[in-house]
């Protein structure tokens, strides 16, 4: 399937959908699909499972749905305040705020 092979190409796997649609048509004057089929697409491939978004606090859109958000927080601050355990120097702030 030509979509599942641009999303998955070096120049744009690691873009969000919204990001890919703009740049076809912008620099290779390509119409493939409307956003909303290719999250469609990437969802049904579950390709959609890897890509972590800053505007979710770095969770997965399937993390967010499948409400595990609390659960990677709780985990992420455990990591964190070890790390802060073992080595108190690299550490200058507190840790991350952990919520959406």
């Amino acid at each position: 399937m030509k979509l599942i092979r641009i999303v998955t190409s070096n120049k744009y796997k690691s873009l969000p959908s919204s990001q890919i649609v703009p740049r076809l048509a912008d620099e290779e004057h390509k119409y493939v699909d409307s956003e909303s089929i290719m999250y469609r697409v990437l969802n049904e491939f579950e390709l959609n499972h890897d890509h972590h978004h800053s505007g979710l606090n770095f969770l997965t859109p399937i993390q967010r749905h499948n409400g595990l958000s609390n659960q990677r927080f709780t985990n992420r601050k455990t990591v964190y305040q070890a790390g802060k355990e073992k080595n108190p120097n690299r550490w200058s702030k507190e840790i991350r705020n952990g919520t959406l």
